[in-house]
């Protein structure tokens, strides 16, 4: 616990102040994308706001390349991606307050602004962006149809960076989601990966011991397989991350606003209301104003619960 990143502890310090766990790295949601298919559409600069990223995905359409992986398959991605996206731009940049708020209830998601985001969700399909099937698109899915080069961009997290920087027949850049309305500044998202903890059972001290060695020397192990941003001050051995997304962490750490991602934030209950509320909105059994009013009445049930 003393080596992890002072940044993550709040993640993982209950509101008794209990410290229940240790970080898997330091998490950040962004595009990678494919500079060759990019190139030939045309694309000379990476979009930087909403409006801007559906034009690129129109010119990536018409010049024979599907513009983007849609996890519909695996609605925790959509969660990590646009909805933690579309939450940081718009409601953390509206509500400077907006942790307090939610936590007791205070904080309105049945809003345009909140709507919007489950309607861009479904929009980009809407448009013919995204693959064929995708609703029934899985993680790994995902992954393996951006590096064989059947869609020019994914909505991923740092935790995926050594899966999709290596190197596939073409070179991946990065980008920070434009989620925002133009002529607004883009929130980045960032926060603490989901890590580990140990429960009390009866393989309480081995579970500690592989924490020990696994957070220590055997770190690298798993640092320099996945290749993401290591959640601890101190590391022994030598680490590979990759440098672009080394940069992209650090740029937007020092961000005015930023908002972490949505498991970070919502009450458990709500995570598991928004998985199944994603797919309805995808598969059109519910509005994005149905959504939005299902995750405010969401969040109020359970600041009500919490506070009894």
């Amino acid at each position: 616990w003393g080596n992890m990143l002072d940044t993550l502890k709040g993640d993982w310090t209950s509101s008794q102040q209990h410290h229940y766990g240790i970080a898997g790295g330091v998490a950040s949601t962004l595009i990678y994308y494919n500079k060759s298919m990019f190139d030939k559409a045309g694309i000379k600069t990476v979009p930087t706001d909403f409006t801007a990223f559906l034009a690129a995905c129109a010119q990536l359409k018409k010049a024979g390349f599907v513009p983007i992986v849609w996890n519909g398959g695996f609605p925790n991605m959509l969660g990590n991606g646009p909805f933690s996206s579309g939450f940081a731009n718009a409601v953390a940049a509206r509500h400077p307050q907006w942790k307090a708020q939610l936590a007791d209830g205070r904080l309105n998601l049945d809003t345009p602004e909140v709507e919007e985001i489950f309607a861009r969700i479904k929009r980009i399909p809407d448009l013919g962006y995204v693959q064929k099937d995708y609703l029934h698109t899985s993680y790994d899915e995902g992954i393996r149809l951006f590096n064989e080069g059947k869609a020019a961009m994914t909505f991923q997290g740092t935790w995926a960076s050594g899966l999709l920087m290596n190197g596939h027949g073409f070179k991946t850049g990065i980008m920070l989601p434009p989620w925002n309305d133009a002529g607004q500044s883009t929130v980045p998202v960032i926060g603490s990966e989901t890590g580990f903890g140990v429960s009390e059972t009866s393989n309480k001290a081995a579970s500690l011991k592989f924490l020990e060695f696994i957070y220590d020397e055997g770190f690298v192990i798993q640092q320099n397989k996945r290749q993401n941003i290591p959640p601890l001050k101190k590391t022994s051995g030598v680490m590979i991350s990759d440098p672009q997304v080394v940069a992209y962490v650090k740029n937007i750490s020092a961000a005015p606003v930023t908002a972490g991602l949505y498991y970070a934030f919502l009450p458990a209950n709500t995570i598991e209301l928004l998985h199944p509320l994603l797919q309805d909105v995808l598969f059109g059994t519910r509005t994005p104003r149905q959504a939005a009013k299902a995750l405010d009445d969401s969040i109020k049930t359970e600041a009500r619960n919490r506070n009894r």
